[in-house]
């Protein structure tokens, strides 16, 4: 009987078992994983370069009489949110955004009033942002870009080493229009953060459909990596410009497309990462073809951009990422353990979607849809290329509105009071229990 008892079924192979595991629950493990053992190995002097890994937050509570203002602002923001979903597209947009832009703000006064809006921007921190690079390009903007590449290697402040020069062009701009300084600045990345909505309920409605469009953008205004990194980042600036591209990618514009993917180049050299998700997207959904004709004519307008670019004003694109790249694992990367990132960033990025729209993201990839697969490459490849080691909750902003539409139909059939109300409250946690630079 002892053979006759046993089971003759082969075993599981790989895949057949990972269908077998919820999605949900590969999700809480991976975030889990990374929560003990950020928090265990410090503990056993095993450095992993950040201050709470996988976050990148300082342990420090603080409550004024700022706080409960910005909590119960925050929170009934996202209670009354729901109410918008009835409202004619037209008035829908515009209560969308104004909520998203209230809810920034909001959020972001809790621990210093105000003037928590630009101190991201003045004194020691500023010194790393883009406002003390303005006055250089406008001294010779010809020879800021022509020796950008050089600069990088001999002291430009922390942030405009790590991209491209468009950010500091974007606020020089600013300046000749008689608008340069910390709050000019802090206006630009609020409106235009908030500028995001419109482009992500679009996108949203090209993906999914009207009322899940409109649940998702929902999600996303309140997710907290929104709330708590898009006030005060030009990392907000970067994911409307990502969102953009992505929205005219699928819509399959091929000139508009590739020049807004070119254009995203200049703000950062992990934007276009926004146009390969819609690329992929767009593969799973209308086949290789089209997705490859997009690309060559992203690559071409590239190409040609740059070439003209480099003759006019002697900016070398390669070498600028040759040396941002060699900059950064000569610095901060090389206290970050490639082994734990690789996991932590995605991680990280997972939890600062929300508990709810992460678990809903979970759902969306275990149904294998198009975009939260998409989304699910262009994650593994950014953790595993190394370059975005930590700080994934501000660097990865412009795959925050990806993640949530690529969950955007499991997010419709959820109760949205609820979820936008857990969201906010996870962020009001976070903001006062956690010091950020940002």
């Amino acid at each position: 009987m002892g053979l006759a008892g046993r089971s003759t079924a082969a075993p599981l192979s790989p895949r057949a078992l990972a269908a077998r595991v919820p999605a949900e629950a590969l999700v809480v493990s991976l975030v889990a994983v990374a929560m003990v053992l950020g928090y265990e190995l410090p503990r056993h002097h095993i450095k992993l370069g950040a201050p709470v890994p996988p976050f990148y937050a300082f342990p420090h509570p603080r409550v004024t009489a700022w706080t409960p203002v910005a909590a119960l602002a925050t929170i009934g923001l996202a209670a009354a949110a729901p109410a918008l979903m009835r409202l004619p597209r037209p008035w829908w947009i515009a209560g969308a955004t104004l909520a998203a832009l209230a809810a920034r703000v909001a959020l972001n006064v809790s621990r210093f009033g105000p003037d928590e809006l630009v101190r991201p921007l003045v004194g020691r921190i500023g010194s790393h942002d883009y406002l003390p690079t303005v006055p250089l390009f406008l001294a010779d903007p010809v020879g800021y870009l022509d020796g950008f590449a050089e600069r990088i290697a001999t002291g430009l402040p922390i942030h405009p080493s790590a991209h491209p020069p468009g950010a500091t062009i974007l606020l020089a701009a600013l300046d000749r229009i008689g608008a340069g300084g910390p709050w000019p600045e802090a206006a630009l990345i609020l409106v235009a953060g908030a500028a995001a909505t419109p482009i992500v309920y679009l996108l949203g409605c090209t993906l999914a459909g009207e009322r899940p469009a409109r649940a998702a953008t929902l999600a996303w205004a309140f997710a907290p990596a929104v709330l708590l990194e898009s006030a005060t980042s030009m990392d907000a600036v970067f994911a409307t410009a990502g969102a953009g591209a992505a929205l005219l990618v699928v819509r399959g514009g091929t000139g508009p497309a590739a020049a807004a993917t070119v254009g995203c180049s200049f703000l950062s050299y992990a934007l276009p990462a926004a146009a390969v998700w819609a690329g992929i997207v767009v593969w799973m959904r209308r086949g290789l073809r089209e997705a490859l004709s997009l690309a060559v004519a992203a690559a071409l307008a590239a190409a040609a951009a740059y070439l003209v670019l480099w003759l006019v004003a002697g900016f070398d694109p390669v070498a600028a990422y040759v040396n941002t790249k060699h900059h950064y694992e000569h610095g901060v990367s090389h206290f970050r353990p490639y082994w734990y990132w690789v996991f932590g960033d995605p991680a990280a990025f997972l939890a600062g979607l929300g508990v709810p729209v992460a678990f809903a993201y979970a759902r969306a990839l275990g149904a294998r849809t198009a975009p939260a697969v998409a989304l699910a490459a262009v994650v593994v490849l950014a953790a595993a290329s190394g370059f975005a080691k930590a700080e994934v909750e501000r660097i990865w902003q412009f795959l925050v509105p990806l993640a949530v539409l690529a969950a955007a139909t499991e997010i419709e059939h959820m109760r949205l009071r609820p979820v936008l109300v857990a969201l906010a409250v996870q962020a009001v946690a976070v903001e006062v229990l956690f010091g950020t630079t940002w």
